[in-house]
């Protein structure tokens, strides 16, 4: 295993730990008071303080996957597919994805097929 893949996975594992820490964060808070907006302030500052780690830890692994893949992973394709289905091989492959992977909103099954056949390469066989 490389150290890239190393860092994908770990990335990825402290986003899913932050992801529960704010889903369980939210479900206490709907059980005690039906939503969250009905907590007191300190219960919903210690919610926004574990969405806005989510969001930082989603942050740093979309980052990186766009430091260590050749394709554009931030349109068409759905955030829970980057989240739990997405293979460090088909992240930095140029080639054939595995898998297609499920369209996001607005985009259709076509445009995924699309985007998972290898990527065009140029004469130096650099990718485009």
């Amino acid at each position: 295993m490389t150290a890239s893949e190393r860092k994908f996975n770990a990335l990825r594992a402290k986003w899913l730990a932050a992801e529960r820490c704010a889903i369980d964060g939210r479900n206490v808070l709907r059980a005690q008071y039906q939503a969250p907006c009905y907590a007191r302030k300190g219960e919903r500052d210690r919610l926004e303080r574990y969405e806005q780690a989510e969001r930082k830890a989603g942050a740093r692994f979309v980052a990186h996957l766009a430091a260590i893949s050749p394709r554009s992973w931030d349109r068409g394709v759905p955030v829970a597919y980057l989240r739990m289905g997405l293979s460090y091989a088909d992240a930095v492959t140029a080639g054939d994805l595995c898998v297609v992977p499920p369209p996001a909103y607005s985009y259709t099954d076509q445009d995924m097929r699309q985007f998972a056949r290898a990527l065009p390469q140029t004469a130096k066989g650099q990718t485009v």
